[in-house]
């Protein structure tokens, strides 16, 4: 479950269940948008307000990571994820038998 929270009245504003623990982090950007990556492969951007999922995009590969975002001389902001290592298959055990693999990838916004 992903929840936003207004930290001046401590109520929650929206909730976004996904399928698998979020073992990695979230990451907010000045633009609307926040990412987080799934132990299923999943890349997903939500809408800050929200929290309606507006991307995806599938590794095919475990994540962990959390994403990072940063800024290229072109001024372009980029978000990096790296995916890699195994998925908790004790836990969930559709995620046994995925890929394992090592792979870095850049998306721009």
């Amino acid at each position: 479950l992903i929840a936003a929270v207004d930290v001046v009245t401590n109520q929650i504003i929206a909730k976004q269940r996904v399928p698998h623990d979020i073992t990695s982090g979230i990451l907010a950007t000045a633009g609307g948008l926040t990412f987080t990556t799934l132990q299923d492969g999943g890349v997903i951007a939500l809408d800050d307000e929200s929290l309606q999922i507006v991307w995806r995009f599938d590794t095919g590969i475990p994540i962990k990571a959390a994403p990072q975002t940063f800024a290229v001389p072109s001024g372009r902001q980029l978000v990096a994820v790296i995916a890699g290592g195994s998925a908790s298959g004790g836990t969930f055990p559709e995620l046994a038998l995925m890929q394992r693999g090592a792979m870095l990838y850049f998306f721009s916004l």
